[in-house]
């Protein structure tokens, strides 16, 4: 291993005995660890602060009416840090502008985090993964992983006529936690747009967007009331449109999956807060055209996956038939199928519906991990 491969190599080779633990700081580079249990280097996502609860250095954050948004710059790793965290009355913290993979949003106070806003979403990080499709029939972007060899979570794929996207299989199979000193998140990946009927069918609607992750480390005391609302969830697809002439309906996009969120905290006053990671849902699917005859619908995209699988995209109908449904994600709040296409008489396919994103995960931890 290089020599400076951690930011103190005398600490990290103390040897301790079997059973015993002791708190370690963060490494200086990020790393990796494969399905194979390899430590792996890398630079790749940033040069991020060691200290837990952060230096303090943005002063305090407080929000109690209103929403105040951070623009993430389309940075991989975002950080800021401050005294204090109080988002309370009706105030609201939102993002814009993530990484096209996602953005990696660490958030550190030094002393204590108050989150007891009754505005709908408290901190939202929702749509803040890997873009959806930019194109009709084409995949979305997969989502940032900070861990695993291939550090992506998988994403939806387009339709085409006929033939809806298949669903992108799982790719996350550890829990949302900090042991080893590795922060263990990851975004939720984007869903696959549907595609444009055959003919001059009506366009396919793009993917939705997965869902962020967020990191919370609270230096003090936590307060995260059951008035208030965290969300990392997936977008929903966008739906595809009617054929206007002779052409099949356009297929609806996939929905984003679900991210995740993690809140360390060294003392807790109350967890009774909601954090949302459900998948987007897929979008409906277009009808069939008035005129002409014999065009297929377009199918619909798969939704994006993470530790849970994207739904399959419906199947464009054949004239005069109409698409199927699409598959809802994996996981309890996994997104919802998109609706399907009716046909026409005339005859023409209608599309077939979007794929719903897989659920996210997330957790709220005591901090046994960090000095």
């Amino acid at each position: 291993m290089p020599k400076d491969f951690f930011e103190n190599d005398e600490k990290q080779e103390e040897v301790l005995e079997i059973g015993s633990y002791k708190p370690a700081a963060y490494a200086k580079f990020a790393f990796l660890n494969n399905n194979q249990g390899s430590v792996l280097p890398t630079s790749s996502l940033g040069d991020v602060s060691v200290q837990f609860g952060g230096s303090g250095s943005d002063g305090a954050l407080l929000i109690s009416s209103g929403t105040t948004t951070i623009d993430l710059g389309g940075v991989p790793v975002f950080e800021k840090n401050y005294t204090s965290i109080s988002i309370t009355g009706t105030g609201s913290l939102a993002f814009s502008n993530p990484d096209a993979n996602g953005t990696i949003i660490i958030i550190k106070a030094t002393s204590d985090v108050t989150i007891t806003s009754t505005a709908a979403i408290a901190i939202n990080a929702s749509g803040m993964g890997g873009s959806g499709s930019v194109s009709v029939g084409t995949s979305g972007r997969k989502g940032r992983n900070i861990l695993l060899s291939d550090p992506f979570t998988n994403e939806g794929y387009g339709g085409a006529v006929s033939g809806g996207g298949a669903g992108n299989s799982s790719t996350i199979v550890w829990s949302v936690s900090a042991i080893g000193g590795i922060r263990r998140v990851f975004c939720g990946a984007g869903g696959g747009g549907g595609a444009t009927g055959g003919g001059s069918g009506g366009s396919g609607g793009n993917g939705g967007e997965g869902g962020g992750a967020l990191v919370i480390e609270c230096g003090g005391s936590l307060t995260f009331s059951a008035a208030s609302t965290i969300s990392v969830a997936g977008t929903a697809g966008d739906a595809g449109t009617a054929a206007g002439g002779a052409g099949g309906g356009g297929g609806g996009g996939g929905g984003g999956a679900g991210g995740s969120a993690m809140i360390l905290y060294n003392k807790l006053i109350t967890n009774s807060g909601t954090i949302t990671i459900a998948g987007g849902a897929g979008a409906a699917a277009g009808g069939g055209g008035p005129s002409g005859g014999g065009n297929a619908g377009g199918g619909g995209g798969s939704g994006g996956a993470d530790t849970n699988t994207g739904g399959a995209g419906g199947a464009g109908g054949a004239s005069p038939d109409a698409g199927t449904a699409g598959s809802a994600g994996g996981g309890t709040t996994g997104g919802a199928g998109g609706a399907a296409g009716a046909g026409s008489a005339s005859p023409n396919g209608g599309g077939g519906g979007g794929g719903g994103g897989g659920e996210g995960l997330s957790a709220v931890i005591k901090n046994v991990f960090f000095a």
